[in-house]
């Protein structure tokens, strides 16, 4: 089983105002209706794309203390895969975009790990999250808050936010927010199945948008794309993974090189 850090879930448990180190008890009943009323808004009801849950205290709250943790361990195993193809001068910038990542799930996630792991000096990072509301934006900056404050000894930049509908054109902030040389990582994180679901052709608008972010990243750049592990996300971002490859626009290093 994957072990969160314990700065992530001091984190988690100073925003969610739950305490994530004690075990003894469980999770509180509120908690444990929380995750039941987002599971239900995610696998049934099509509200994943709204972020209205992060509004209300005790499903942001549930979902800080769940899904957050889950989510950004996802990130992490596969920071470790990637390792031997991120750049490694340690005196460069190394810039990160998380789009839709909710709270912020992707770049707390590289920050936690290159600290853990030390990657890189902390310094050096550049991070943006962009997501559709506001509100979630807020939660990204007081988890990034949270998590720094612990690092008393370490310089961490702060966390650069943009609200964006990435279902229009990407504002100037992201495309200029790779420097001259662009992203070195840029994290895709349960956003691609949320995108152009009423289009004609939402598998070739998600192909264009990637196709566009890949415009983005450095010439050792790596793009990470997760999404749920439901049939019809999967095969539709077998069929993204197909359309790039054709293009000749960027090659995979793993997984899914082939079909099942």
């Amino acid at each position: 089983m994957y072990q969160l850090s314990s700065a992530v879930l001091r984190a988690i448990t100073k925003v969610a105002k739950v305490n994530l180190l004690e075990h003894s008890e469980g999770p509180s009943q509120s908690i444990i209706e929380a995750v039941s009323g987002l599971s239900e808004m995610f696998t049934r009801n099509g509200q994943v794309g709204s972020r209205v849950y992060f509004e209300d205290p005790q499903l942001c709250a549930g979902y800080l203390v769940y899904y957050l943790p889950v989510n950004l361990a996802k990130v992490q195993i596969l920071l470790d895969e990637l390792q031997p193809v991120l750049p490694v001068a340690q005196d460069q910038d190394f810039r990160v975009l998380d789009l839709g990542g909710g709270p912020g799930t992707g770049v707390l996630g590289v920050l936690d790990w290159c600290l853990s792991k030390s990657a890189r000096p902390p310094s050096t990072l550049r991070m943006i999250a962009v997501d559709r509301s506001p509100h979630v934006l807020r939660v990204s900056t007081d988890i990034w808050r949270a998590y720094s404050e612990q690092q008393r000894d370490q310089s961490i930049p702060p966390l650069n936010t943009v609200e964006c509908n990435l279902e229009r054109s990407l504002p100037s902030a992201i495309r200029d927010g790779g420097g001259v040389n662009g992203y070195q990582l840029i994290i895709v994180q349960n956003l691609l199945s949320e995108l152009f679901v009423g289009s004609m052709d939402p598998v070739g608008q998600r192909t264009a948008l990637v196709g566009e972010l890949l415009n983005y990243l450095a010439p050792e750049g790596s793009l990470m794309l997760i999404e749920p592990a439901t049939r019809p996300a999967s095969r539709e971002l077998h069929q993204v993974r197909d359309n790039l490859l054709a293009g000749q626009h960027c090659s995979v290093f793993a997984p899914c090189l082939h079909d099942a």
